[in-house]
Order: C-alpha cells, then sequence, then structure tokens
C-alpha cells in the first residue's frame, strides 16, 4: 500500500493516532533500552551484535568495501524506550524486515527471552506519522487502520 508522508493532513489523523497507539500497548511491550543492552553484554558483548543492519542507499545487501554498510551507529536506537514485539513469528518478521526498516525502525532480532525489538534512530518529529501509522498500514496491515486511513482516498 502507498502511503502518504503527512499523516496530520489526513481527515482522519487524530482518529489514526490514537488507534496507533492502542495498537502499541496491544501489539508491543515497552522495554528500557538499558536493560536489553545490559542483558546484551552479559549474553555476546554488545547490543550491536544483534540489530539486523539495515540497507545502505548504494547496495541491497552489506558491502563488505562500504562504510555506511557497518556503520552502527545508523542501526542503533538512540531512545531509551524500545519496543518487543509480544506474539512474534520469526519467519513473518524476517519476511518484512525492508518494510519495517524503511518505516524507520531500528531492528533487534530475538536474544536470550526477548522477541524481535523494535526501536528508533531519530527525533524532533512525530513517531505515530513516521513510524507506527506507516507499520500498522503496511506491516500489519491493521485492517481498522486501512479502514481509517482510505476515507480520504
Amino acid at each position: 500500500m502507498k502511503t502518504i508522508k503527512r499523516y496530520y493532513e489526513h481527515p482522519n489523523w487524530r482518529e489514526m493516532e490514537t488507534l496507533s497507539n492502542k495498537l502499541i500497548s496491544t501489539n508491543f511491550n515497552q522495554i528500557h533500552l538499558q536493560v536489553i543492552e545490559d542483558i546484551a553484554t552479559l549474553e555476546n558483548g554488545h547490543l550491536s551484535e544483534y540489530v539486523y543492519p539495515s540497507i545502505c542507499d548504494e547496495h541491497k545487501t552489506r558491502n563488505e568495501n562500504c562504510d555506511e554498510c557497518w556503520d552502527i551507529d545508523k542501526d542503533y536506537p538512540i531512545w531509551n524506550a524500545t519496543f518487543e514485539i509480544k506474539n512474534p513469528n520469526d519467519e513473518w518478521i524476517f519476511d518484512h524486515i525492508d518494510t519495517i526498516q524503511k518505516c524507520g525502525f531500528i531492528t533487534i532480532q530475538p536474544f536470550h527471552c526477548f522477541n524481535t525489538i523494535l526501536g528508533f534512530n531519530g527525533g524532533g518529529y512525530n513517531f505515530h506519522e513516521m513510524h507506527w501509522i506507516p507499520l500498522f498500514l503496511n506491516v500489519f496491515e491493521n485492517r481498522e487502520m486501512i479502514k481509517l486511513y482510505e476515507v480520504a482516498k
């Protein structure tokens, strides 16, 4: 589904934002970044070992000679709030990882007792508009969100 970038201009913006909050609490456990960093340190040394690499602007996979492909800071959450998917289907998540990342999420693969975790590496904008609503429209394909969105068509 092709989506618009300015959801706050949508006639159902407030309803979409409210539904987004409900879907976040239904589908995700919020976990403090420090908790997962501490457990990752005990398990493997550093949380970056578990982060799915994002595709750089030039390549479809990680290129050995590309600095951007191996930029750990680019793929590391900067906010203390991270979101663990409550009922994961790892194969489904892996199949949608590119779309999840295009919605602006940092994705951390399951480790220890955690399921897949989503985080952010940005700020100064509306997280519902730029991340959550596109996620629920394009990845989760939530019918209620799609119905609210399609009213503007």
